[in-house]
């Protein structure tokens, strides 16, 4: 199908499997120096004081104090290293940060994340982690992905913004090969900062949270998993919701508009195979708010769902209730449209 070719023509194109162009320094969070005894991961992150870096996994060799820069490539692990804090000083710098051992990055700077050769981004192993420093996305970097591996929850919190720069527009990649269990959290705000837009990209397995009122000018595209909003002002800047097939929408925020999924909206609507699932009252939204026409699956997840907007059920499309739940705002119906009644009766008023 065609948005799966332009799927991976993009994503081969993207940060998420390009090869870097240029020799990258590959570094090992180490605060003990040669030893290689348990030692948890703590420490100061800084610019060329604290010696806590090392060139070898097994983090056998002296450390040194190391100015990292967009051109290296850090990992969170040394042999023998636990689960700790690291405490970044000032704005740091990397291509592409990989975690291995749960690590709190706790922040009085931020992170400066990406490059131009590629292969930018977060990467965390099936072990829980927490951002809490503002990530400003490089201007050399056309795209950055943050991407869980595992089953475990991934936590950027309110202070974990993410910024553009540059004067260009960029993508924000986010993945994830852990079906069970393996949330990614955006909490901070995600912006184009002097980026001209930013889009955002999920392909994922798992659920991908946004909680903040984002900024981002940018499309936003979902290719696999689910995104759940969080907050009704998620979309307020977003020039498109685009949902592709086997992709979930979770209305999990009040009164939210989806008048940016419609196809006349820029966005591609509810397309066949795709979901949009309300888990939160949808109460006050009102006319001209809702998902325009529905070709995939509209999900009631909540007892009680009156939008105050029309629901149109296009050719192919049906509204399953995953819970016994009550519809009360307009359904109209076309094609071989359904209204599936299990596993409990669905009421609502057809058009």
């Amino acid at each position: 199908m065609k948005f799966k070719s332009s799927l991976r023509a993009f994503l081969f194109g993207s940060s998420l499997f390009a090869t870097n162009s240029l020799q990258a320094i590959n570094y090992w969070w180490d605060i003990d120096g040669a030893s290689t005894t348990s030692t948890a991961a703590t420490g100061t992150w800084s610019t060329g004081s604290s010696a806590n870096w090392t060139t070898v996994l097994a983090g056998n060799i002296a450390t040194s104090a190391v100015t990292t820069t967009n051109a290296d490539d850090l990992t969170m692990y040394a042999t023998g290293m636990t689960a700790g804090t690291i405490t970044l000083s000032g704005t740091q710098a990397a291509n592409s940060i990989t975690f291995n051992t749960a690590t709190t990055i706790a922040s009085s700077g931020g992170l400066d994340l990406g490059s131009a050769s590629g292969g930018s981004g977060l990467f965390f192993a099936n072990v829980a982690n927490t951002i809490n420093a503002p990530i400003t996305l490089n201007s050399a970097a056309t795209s950055v992905s943050v991407i869980n591996r595992g089953n475990q929850a991934q936590t950027l919190s309110s202070t974990s913004t993410i910024s553009g720069s540059g004067g260009g527009s960029q993508t924000l990649i986010i993945g994830g090969t852990g079906a069970s269990g393996g949330t990614t959290t955006f909490s901070g705000i995600i912006g184009n900062g002097s980026a001209t837009s930013v889009s955002t990209v999920i392909n994922a397995l798992a659920t991908t949270n946004f909680s903040a009122a984002n900024t981002y000018t940018g499309s936003t595209s979902i290719f696999a998993g689910t995104l759940s909003i969080n907050n009704v002002g998620t979309f307020n800047n977003t020039s498109a919701i685009n949902l592709y097939s086997t992709g979930r929408l979770t209305v999990n925020a009040a009164n939210a508009s989806l008048a940016k999924l419609r196809t006349a909206g820029g966005g591609t609507g509810v397309t066949a195979g795709s979901f949009l699932r309300y888990s939160t009252a949808q109460t006050t939204a009102g006319s001209g708010n809702g998902p325009g026409t529905i070709f995939g699956t509209v999900e009631l997840n909540l007892s009680n769902v009156n939008p105050n907007y029309t629901i149109d059920l296009g050719t192919g499309g049906s509204i399953n209730n995953v819970i016994s739940a009550n519809y009360a705002s307009p359904i109209t119906l076309s094609g071989n449209a359904a209204i599936e009644a299990s596993p409990a009766v669905t009421t609502h008023t057809a058009t």
